[in-house]
């Protein structure tokens, strides 16, 4: 998610952003000492909040109710006062009322939002919450959202990987398959650097902008000494034409079913000549940065 929100800020969508700050320390002098409330924010030449975003992930079965998304909200305005925008991002569904809230964030009438409040969290150990908030506080919970990001992995990644190779085509950059997977993950490598603490946590906007468009001739050498991607054995060039079809219809067999330590197989059939093995050859080169693969002829 911290890379699309670089993507986007690089793409121009958030005016003024000039870097991320990722899993950012809590400054007291700015809101509540709560570091684990943002994994992420945009900001300003001021290091200001444009963004403040958490990430919450959970499994296909689990269900977010009102009363857990408020609470997340709640530390986030709390830790970021001065942010223009919060968001909470998820791939659990959300609970009726949990959809109710983000409804109910939109009210602009700070009397009314508060009774609505109260009237979602009655019964949740939040009840008496939306009485205490004062009226800054509710003034930035409308500033708050709930975004659902049902996307699978491969799905991000792919949508990822076409906006790099978009971006780098409108600068003249260009970026082939192969290339597009090697530097979402490095561009990933860093900014996982970065949560671990390293330069402040710091990813400025025209350095993410440079890496994004390093040089094609420079991309082997840059990255080389990673291991991601890198193809063994006598695998083919990927073909010219993406045949983006039959590669998902691929990625579904193999990602299908099947005891948890089975090895998946999927045959190619088809006359000589009709393309079988620069397929296979394109699904390694579009996937080795994710798995390990083995093809035979």
């Amino acid at each position: 998610m911290t890379l699309e929100a670089l993507l986007n800020a690089v793409e121009g969508h958030f005016p003024g952003v000039v870097a991320a700050l990722i899993e950012p320390t809590a400054d007291p002098d700015q809101g509540t000492a709560d570091s684990d409330a943002i994994d992420f924010e945009l900001v300003d030449r001021n290091c200001r909040s444009v963004y403040a975003a958490q990430v919450k992930s959970g499994g296909s079965g689990k269900e977010l109710s009102a009363p857990d998304a408020f609470g997340i909200l709640l530390r986030m305005i709390r830790a970021r006062p001065q942010a223009q925008s919060y968001r909470l991002i998820t791939n659990i569904r959300l609970h009726p009322k949990a959809v109710q809230l983000n409804r109910v964030l939109d009210i602009d009438d700070s009397p009314e939002l508060r009774r609505r409040l109260g009237q979602l969290l009655a019964r949740s150990r939040w009840w008496d919450e939306p009485a205490e908030m004062s009226d800054d506080e509710l003034t930035r919970m409308r500033r708050a959202r709930i975004s659902v990001d049902s996307r699978q992995r491969h799905q991000l990644r792919d949508q990822l990987r076409e906006r790099m190779r978009r971006f780098r085509n409108v600068h003249r950059s260009g970026l082939g398959h192969e290339a597009a997977g090697r530097l979402t993950n490095y561009l990933a490598f860093e900014i996982h650097r970065r949560a671990s603490g390293e330069g402040k946590g710091q990813f400025g906007l025209a350095e993410f902008r440079e890496e994004l468009l390093t040089p094609g001739r420079h991309l082997a050498y840059d990255l080389g000494e990673f291991d991601w991607g890198i193809m063994v054995g006598p695998v083919p060039a990927p073909p010219d034409i993406p045949r983006p079809d039959l590669i998902e219809s691929i990625r579904t067999v193999l990602a299908s079913g099947g005891r948890e330590r089975e090895v998946r197989t999927c045959a190619l059939l088809g006359p000589s000549g009709i393309g079988k093995t620069s397929t296979a050859a394109d699904f390694a080169h579009d996937n080795a940065d994710s798995r390990t693969i083995t093809s035979s002829g």
